[in-house]
């Protein structure tokens, strides 16, 4: 199965290996920290729904590796069997972890690990995931051309100006979503 992602690099700020523990308690807390977020933020009706399927379906964060927290990664993985989904799930990710960067910093502290401003400013502007737009009462995210990706079996009929609408986000690359518009 593929997938997309990004990952965060960490800095170690002690020579002990974090514990299987604090990995666990750094996995509970990250994921404590968006869903946090998007209950908060995510209140248009489209985009909580896509929220929801998103958390219902996909395996985001599996599991956070003591090998590779080791190494000094966090590493988030989007599975692309719904790739609309895996776009959204990333865009908003980097944005939630972002937003709460203070509180990123604390959970990382406790397994020993720090994380600069650079690492922070890159969730923001290392996001090259296509634009997200609200298409007849559903969030997608768009590709070149203003084409929605919809997921398999899905049909979507779209009017002229709805089309225009797709073409126009697409060329400016700009996201549309409650996050990136407020």
């Amino acid at each position: 199965m593929s997938g997309s992602g990004f990952t965060l690099t960490c800095q170690r700020k002690r020579k002990k290996a974090p514990t299987e523990e604090e990995c666990e308690e750094l996995y509970q807390g990250i994921q404590e920290l968006i869903t946090s977020f998007f209950e908060e933020n995510l209140t248009n009706d489209a985009e909580a729904a896509m929220w929801e399927d998103i958390a219902a379906c996909a395996d985001t964060l599996a599991e956070l590796r003591a090998d590779e927290l080791e190494m000094g990664r966090v590493s988030f993985v989007f599975h692309d069997f719904w790739r609309g989904g895996a776009e959204a799930a990333e865009h908003w990710y980097r944005l939630a972890l972002a937003s709460e960067a203070t509180a990123l910093c604390k959970l990382l502290a406790g397994a020993g690990f720090s994380i600069t401003p650079k690492e922070i400013e890159a969730l923001r502007d290392g996001d090259h995931t296509k634009p997200l737009a609200e298409v007849q009462g559903k969030i997608f995210a768009i590709e070149h051309g203003g084409v929605p990706i919809v997921a398999e079996g899905e049909a979507l009929t779209l009017s002229d100006d709805e089309r225009a609408q797709l073409h126009a986000i697409a060329l400016s690359g700009s996201c549309q979503c409650q996050l990136c518009a407020s």
